[in-house]
Order: structure tokens, then C-alpha cells, then sequence
């Protein structure tokens, strides 16, 4: 399966930095086959995707923000956790 981890940063900068600076930077594994290179979401298998974490209020409305609208409505919360996936089992 996917290796992922969540980082927790004092502050939101840190976690701005962390996220310039790492995601898409590292291969993680051997390029994949043809047609095979991207995940569901779009996203390089073998590169590093960091971005904020976020709780699944936040993943169902960016959801439904692809989705025709609807007349559900939420706000989103704060933080500055992390979410990196295709992590090598070497790090």
C-alpha cells in the first residue's frame, strides 16, 4: 500500500516553506508503466505530494466544489498539519 505521514509545524509558515520546497521534488520509486503514472487525483505515483492536511469537512467540500453545486453548505477549519503521500520506506 501507500505510505503516507502527517507533519505538525508550530507555525503556518513553516508548514508553507515544507510544502514549496518538498512537494513534486523527489522520486519516490521507479517511474510507472504507461498509463499507470498518475493516481485518482490526477498526481505523479512516483513524486512526493505535500500539501495542508485536511479533515474530511474540508475533503467533502473541495469535493462538492468539483461537483454540480448543491444546497448543502460548510466552512472549512484552520491548521497547519501536513499530508505527504508516496513516502519511500527508506525516510
Amino acid at each position: 500500500g501507500r505510505k503516507f505521514a502527517f507533519v505538525n509545524y508550530e507555525s503556518h509558515d513553516e508548514a508553507e516553506k515544507a510544502i514549496d520546497a518538498l512537494h513534486m521534488s523527489m522520486e519516490t520509486g521507479p517511474a510507472p508503466d504507461e498509463g499507470e503514472g498518475k493516481d485518482a487525483d490526477g498526481h505523479p505515483m512516483n513524486k512526493l505530494f505535500v500539501q495542508r492536511a485536511m479533515s474530511k469537512k474540508e475533503r467533502m467540500i473541495e469535493l462538492k466544489s468539483k461537483l454540480p453545486p448543491t444546497d448543502n453548505s460548510s466552512k472549512t477549519g484552520g491548521g497547519v498539519n501536513l499530508y505527504i503521500k508516496n513516502l519511500d520506506e527508506k525516510m
